[in-house]
């Protein structure tokens, strides 16, 4: 059985870079402290509703631009989706 990593972990964006969110030392906007905590919630039930997905997505999408802490949060939890370690659930 996969573990999942936690929000801090290193992980892969692209084969060439090593991300890890507590080394982003840019300022966070208040968004993506919002996202983070729907995607910590999503990650810690394993599940995720279309409705919350669609949350999400309007979260990082609210101020007409994606930064780059937001673009890790919605990669971490796309690949955690393809994975299968986060389900869509009805």
């Amino acid at each position: 059985m996969k573990q999942v990593p936690n929000i801090g972990d290193e992980f892969q964006l692209n084969p060439k870079k090593t991300t890890n969110f507590n080394e982003m030392k840019e300022e966070v906007s208040e968004s993506s402290i919002r996202l983070r905590a729907m995607i910590e919630q999503a990650i810690a039930d394993h599940k995720i509703t279309r409705d919350d997905y669609d949350k999400i997505i309007n979260i990082a999408t609210e101020d007409g631009y994606i930064d780059k802490h937001e673009k890790a949060l919605l990669s971490q939890l796309q690949q955690m989706i393809e994975d299968r370690l986060v389900k869509f659930v009805i």
